[in-house]
């Protein structure tokens, strides 16, 4: 697992529709992060809400996304969003990887 880098954000906001974290992650992010969001949990974030919404949501509120849709970040540009890093943080062998987004502009 690669050591999850700190942005300048200190929330984050799990995609929990289908995102399964391991332990050792769910603790790494804990850390890391002082604001932790979750999909379907977080008003404002209901279960079936778009990538250009999470999108949309981040930039407003700082926040990066953790998220095992590697294509989430393509809707994030329909929310005019210009410039967002995708960070591969954690490779599962037989499983989708997990993918940190964070908003530069």
């Amino acid at each position: 697992m690669t050591d999850i880098t700190l942005t300048e954000n200190s929330g984050v906001i799990l995609d929990q529709n289908r995102l399964r974290l391991p332990d050792d992650l769910e603790e790494q992010i804990k850390k890391q992060y002082t604001k932790i969001l979750r999909v379907s949990k977080t008003e404002g974030l209901e279960q079936r809400i778009g990538d250009d919404k999470l999108g949309e949501f981040c930039k407003k509120e700082e926040l990066d996304l953790i998220t095992c849709d590697n294509t989430a970040h393509l809707e994030f540009f329909d929310a005019g969003i210009k410039k967002v890093q995708c960070e591969r943080i954690l490779k599962v062998d037989n499983a989708p990887h997990i993918y940190r987004l964070h908003i530069i502009e």
